[in-house]
């Protein structure tokens, strides 16, 4: 257990550099638009376009982050009611749905990229399986992150004591 807590961290901390790249290439993209459109009279066309698949790809890798941490779908309103084993139960039921999505999304990203993926995006002219080449591993990764938060939820709710109301 303590190798796929490393692993995790090593991927959520990998994750947090890559978002901090991320934007640092929308702020650059989004500042030279504004510069060139304002002062020079004219803009790149593709700044647009990549400052947008830049935020597609931090999406994806936040959503990774956030899986690590156990934030991701829930049903708040039913953890505040419930105490004890019964409220660890329900954490665990609801990481397990969301691992049983995440795995479906892995592979219908496959076939998005298979469907999409040859066409050129407008103004950069790339093919589209570039960007869409995000959602393999981010769901992998969430399909993992989301499995080691089980394995953390099961922990704890063994160790939870039964509280009395």
């Amino acid at each position: 257990m303590k190798t796929l807590l490393k692993i995790s961290d090593t991927i959520d901390k990998v994750c947090g550099w890559a978002i901090i790249l991320l934007f640092a290439v929308m702020t650059i993209t989004y500042s030279a638009q504004v510069f060139l459109r304002f002062v020079v009279g004219t803009g790149l066309k593709w700044t647009e376009e990549l400052t947008r698949y830049a935020d597609i790809w931090a999406i994806m890798i936040g959503f990774v982050m956030i899986a690590k941490r156990r934030n991701h779908i829930n049903v708040s309103v039913l953890e505040e009611i419930l105490r004890g084993k019964n409220k660890a139960r329900l954490i665990v039921v609801q990481q397990v749905i969301s691992l049983v999505i995440f795995a479906v999304m892995f592979f219908i990203s496959f076939r998005l990229i298979e469907l999409a993926g040859g066409q050129l995006t407008t103004n950069m002219r790339i093919p589209k399986r570039w960007v869409y080449w995000i959602y393999p591993p981010a769901f992998g990764m969430f399909v993992f992150q989301t499995f080691i938060g089980i394995l953390e939820s099961i922990q704890e709710a063994r160790a939870t004591k039964e509280v009395k109301a």
